[in-house]
């Protein structure tokens, strides 16, 4: 009897341990290691290697499948309940590889200052580096997707058939909305912030007024001059497209709800701050806010919030100026700021500006 009950000790002791050890990080992290890494030799992959050494995430490139994808709670785009399905073409040949690395390191990498890149991915073992992603099913099939988001990953396409020079939306807003995902993770997780005055004094009950011409020919002191959207603090939405629209921000704008902690409704506007900073190539305090034909003309509340977004993300090494230098390098598309898309034009994605 004696030995039976040594012998149940000895096997109850066995699976506690077996136990313990399931529970240890060394188990969790090789269950997450579902490809071999790096997944080549070339050049780009020790590039890949590197990224991976500074900041944590593996840039899959290959193998990867749609049940590594569909892991997440919501759309691609943040929105609930829609299906994720989701279809996409592999990089192919070194030099494709090699080139989508080097857009992703030139243009988002290396503009933003590491500890809002590691803060932003640091529940994201992957991401899954496609070629031209679209939905596969429902209202929106074969819309292009851009990124996808997961639980445990990103996807990104680096539409490397659409790089002309004079692409806007692919070869300007695409790297400046994955830079947007990681500040406003970043920033959902409290690695960024901003001062309690960007917040104050905005007054967010009354009906906004989204034509500047109607304010400006309402005149000085009246209520339509007053409620002008720009007046009142709130910056410009930039669209889906990347375009920044003469209107306020609102919820289909370029930055949804990730499926990390979202942005409430009092501050989703931040990440409209940030693109617009990154995107509008001529921005100048005194064409907006000094002439007065200029969109921002006495708007002394949206430029007050403007100064203290630009020199609190200063403080956190984030300078827009270069950004918007490294985005527009090479481009040859027509940037004069008095250049609006309207609904006649609409699909020529050499246009920034949209009024429509």
């Amino acid at each position: 009897m004696k030995r039976y009950f040594i012998f149940l000790m000895g096997i109850w002791a066995l699976q506690a341990c077996y136990k313990e050890k399931a529970l240890t990080p060394t188990v969790l992290e090789s269950a997450t290691s579902k490809f071999d890494f790096p997944q080549g030799t070339s050049p780009a992959d020790s590039a890949i290697a590197d990224i991976y050494e500074k900041y944590g995430v593996k840039l899959i490139y290959r193998e990867f499948t749609q049940s590594d994808v569909d892991r997440g709670w919501k759309s691609p785009e943040g929105e609930s309940f829609i299906s994720t399905k989701c279809e996409w073409e592999y990089l192919g040949e070194s030099a494709q590889l090699e080139q989508a690395v080097g857009i992703l390191k030139e243009k988002v990498f290396d503009l933003l200052p590491d500890a809002v890149v590691k803060a932003a991915l640091r529940a994201c073992p992957y991401l899954y580096v496609a070629d031209d992603i679209r939905y596969a099913e429902g209202s929106r099939e074969q819309m292009s997707i851009y990124p996808v988001k997961g639980l445990d990953s990103w996807m990104v396409s680096v539409a490397l058939g659409h790089q002309q020079p004079d692409n806007h939306s692919m070869r300007v807003f695409y790297p400046a909305q994955i830079m947007c995902e990681m500040f406003v993770y970043a920033y959902a997780g409290g690695d960024v912030t901003l001062p309690p005055e960007f917040f104050e004094e905005l007054n967010t009950d009354v009906l906004t007024l989204k034509s500047y011409t109607a304010a400006t020919k309402a005149g000085s002191g009246t209520p339509d001059y007053e409620n002008y959207w720009a007046r009142r603090g709130f910056p410009p939405a930039v669209l889906p497209t990347g375009r920044i629209f003469t209107g306020p921000s609102h919820a289909s704008c370029a930055i949804n709800p990730s499926v990390m902690p979202p942005l409430t409704a009092a501050t989703r506007e931040v990440s409209q701050f940030f693109l617009f900073l990154c995107l509008d190539y001529n921005f100048s305090w005194s064409t907006y806010f000094e002439q007065p034909d200029g969109i921002f003309y006495d708007c002394p509340k949206l430029k007050t919030r403007l100064e203290l977004f630009v020199n609190r993300m200063k403080e956190y090494g984030i300078d827009f100026e270069a950004i918007r230098a490294k985005l527009y390098e090479g481009s040859t598309m027509d940037k004069s700021p008095s250049r609006y898309a309207s609904k006649n034009n609409s699909q020529d994605l050499t246009f920034i500006y949209a009024d429509y």
